[in-house]
């Protein structure tokens, strides 16, 4: 009949907890080397994708609708250089979203080839514990209970909401064995909003929206004469960049820092 149904899925999950050498302080207060456990490096990840579609009819070669989501936890054990542990901060990610393919004229004079979608992202930073974690996992209250955050001394708790649709379209041509015309498009917008459980909201420059479009277009005839012996590619590409942002001023006042480039 040529309709089919494919689906996919994943589930990861790691403890991360292997032996690390680092520098700690000893019961009197030395700095030594130690090889101690990471204690809060764990990560869990699951996703799936579910897809149905047609095949070789006369009209379609391929049409696929699919629709996916996944998602992951992550504990964040340390920086870069892992000067410190953190014991509390973490980071985690939603995804879902859809996308619909088609393709028609494969292998003749004429092909199309087009995909096209939907996303949407969610993704959350927390550090807001009031502990100093040392590196066998023991928590210090700070002797200020006000001042919460392990990474910079600072709360941070920021949300990220975003959606984001695109277009990838090529149409192919051979109007002559050694001549071929394509003409190609792609183009993305996004948008995004967020916020920052910190800051009050006349204060907080992630709750407002951000935009961004983006668009290529290309031509390009490709020659192949003697045989194959020369071949030329002439090509021209056009580009369009449009952003939407706002930026907080020292006086509390919003300027627009929108900017459109053709």
């Amino acid at each position: 009949s040529g309709l089919f149904v494919r689906a996919d899925g994943f589930y990861d999950v790691a403890d991360n907890d292997y032996p690390v050498d680092v520098s700690a302080y000893d019961s009197v207060g030395r700095i030594t080397y130690v090889t101690v456990r990471r204690f809060h490096g764990g990560y869990h990840g699951r996703g799936a994708t579910v897809g149905v579609g047609l095949a070789d009819r006369s009209w379609a070669d391929r049409l696929v609708l699919q629709g996916f989501y996944a998602d992951y936890y992550n504990d964040l054990q340390h920086g870069a250089t892992m000067a410190r542990p953190y014991g509390e901060v973490t980071f985690d990610r939603r995804t879902a979203g859809t996308n619909l393919t088609y393709d028609v004229g494969r292998g003749g004079a004429t092909e199309l080839r087009t995909v096209a979608g939907y996303a949407y992202l969610d993704a959350r930073f927390l550090d807001r514990s009031s502990c100093i974690y040392d590196w066998y996992g023991i928590c210090t209250p700070r002797a200020n209970e006000a001042v919460t955050g392990e990474i910079n001394g600072t709360p941070e708790d920021r949300q990220l909401l975003s959606h984001t649709v695109f277009l990838r379209t090529t149409l192919q041509h051979r109007f002559h064995p050694s001549h071929r015309f394509r003409l190609a498009l792609a183009t993305t917008h996004t948008s995004r909003l967020g916020s920052d459980r910190t800051l009050s909201a006349e204060n907080d420059a992630l709750s407002r929206p951000r935009r961004l479009t983006t668009a290529v277009f290309g031509a390009e005839l490709e020659s192949n004469v003697w045989d194959g012996r020369i071949a030329n590619v002439a090509s021209v590409k056009g580009y369009f960049l449009h952003t939407g942002s706002e930026a907080l001023l020292a006086t509390g006042d919003w300027k627009d820092m929108s900017a459109t480039l053709p």
